[in-house]
């Protein structure tokens, strides 16, 4: 007597594709999560008003990367070395400098680019768990 097994590859098949989620979709939802944090630090960003050219504009999505031990990835958005120049002054702003000409600590923006992350983080999680779901989705239906 034998006894058939149907569909049984099909279900080995989905079984190898969702172990492989992480390597299909990792880098695609780090950078949607990446892409929302740009545009809050970009609003919340410190701003001259006196002049139209601010660091803000100049801040991007500096690095995507996928290490290949881990299978971690991670994204980096902010200042770079690439716009450092028009962008330096934010950072001095986020961690608070000392005025130079009378010694005076200036601290009114610090931390700006926490606040700004943390106001962006459950959207910028939720946008990247929703990317990982439609692709389970995709290969359980």
């Amino acid at each position: 007597m034998a006894v058939k097994f149907n569909g049984f590859d099909e279900f080995i098949n989905d079984l190898n594709n969702l172990g492989a989620i992480g390597n299909k979709i990792g880098k695609q939802a780090v950078e949607e999560g990446a892409k929302i944090t740009l545009k809050q630090q970009k609003k919340d960003a410190p701003k001259d008003l006196d002049n139209n050219e601010h660091g803000a504009e100049k801040l991007d999505i500096t690095e995507i990367k996928k290490y290949s031990k881990s299978g971690t990835v991670v994204g980096k958005v902010g200042i770079s070395s690439d716009c450092w120049e028009d962008a330096k002054h934010l950072y001095f702003h986020h961690y608070g400098y000392e005025l130079w000409k009378n010694g005076e600590m200036i601290n009114v923006h610090v931390g700006w680019m926490t606040d700004s992350f943390k106001k962006c983080k459950e959207k910028a999680a939720k946008a990247m768990l929703d990317i990982a779901s439609k692709e389970i989705d995709k290969i359980i239906k």
